[in-house]
């Protein structure tokens, strides 16, 4: 048994199989480049191009009437300049010698969930701002490789990351408990799990050897058991029954 510390942002336990959920990161996450001038050039051609999809984009919005999604759409434009010049996403190329899709998805991460934990609406609300223009450059840099697992059974979901558009191919009743490590309280995927009242925790670095293996997930306390003995089995059915009892108690 091992177990497994972080931070619960939905409250409840439970047990099953891991799904280790990596839609699209799992080839570049740690890519590095030999060639820095050429991933230079791969990241400026790569904003152009995402530049000129959005201005033709806001200008078809103008076209039929629609100047509210056409102001939003030159906003994303101005937000990708300035993430990139924030990150400072050539000097990770030039001088970590990360690949241009390894400096996007650093960038997208760290502002993304900056902008989830800020406590103005209309800031936090940006966050999706940002994952939308910078899931554009991805996917022209080649690095949106999307594959959905169909389940057959209701499993623990863990992920290092969780996208408001990856939620939308899991349902609720194949979904016992959500682990996701670069997340926080007012992420997607802990609001999801609080609606859908599934316990979640964060801040836990998984690793792809968990796939499929049985884990208890205790968002009580914000750990997560891999492996685990029959003492904490028992504690999520105790749990469970106990939450039971108290449903039982309340009803008229």
């Amino acid at each position: 048994m091992y177990s497994y510390e972080g931070t619960s942002v939905s409250s409840g336990m439970a047990h099953g199989k891991i799904l280790y959920f990596c839609a699209r990161r799992e080839n570049f996450a740690n890519e590095l480049t030999t060639d820095v001038e050429k991933e230079l050039l791969t990241l400026q051609k790569g904003i152009r191009l995402v530049n000129e999809e959005l201005a033709d984009t806001a200008a078809r919005y103008r076209e039929e009437n629609r100047e509210q999604e056409a102001i939003l759409t030159e906003a994303r434009q101005l937000l990708l300049s300035d993430i990139i010049a924030s990150a400072e996403c050539e000097k990770m190329i030039s001088e970590r010698h990360y690949s241009a899709r390894r400096t996007v998805l650093e960038a997208e991460t760290r502002f993304r969930l900056e902008f989830e934990d800020m406590k103005d609406d209309f800031m936090r609300e940006r966050a999706y701002d940002i994952q939308y223009v910078m899931e554009m450059l991805l996917d022209i840099l080649g690095g949106n490789k999307r594959k959905f697992p169909e389940l057959t059974e209701p499993v623990i979901l863990v992920a290092d990351e969780l996208i408001p558009e990856e939620t939308l191919f899991f349902e609720k009743n194949n979904i016992l408990g959500i682990m996701i490590y670069h997340s926080n309280y007012n992420s997607h995927g802990a609001i999801l799990a609080r609606l859908w009242s599934i316990p979640a925790v964060v801040g836990i670095a998984p690793s792809i050897e968990w796939n499929d293996k049985e884990a208890v997930l205790d968002a009580v306390h914000g750990t997560l058991y891999l492996e685990p003995e029959p003492e904490q089995i028992a504690m999520v059915h105790k749990f469970h029954s106990e939450a039971s009892e108290d449903d039982s108690e309340t009803l008229p």
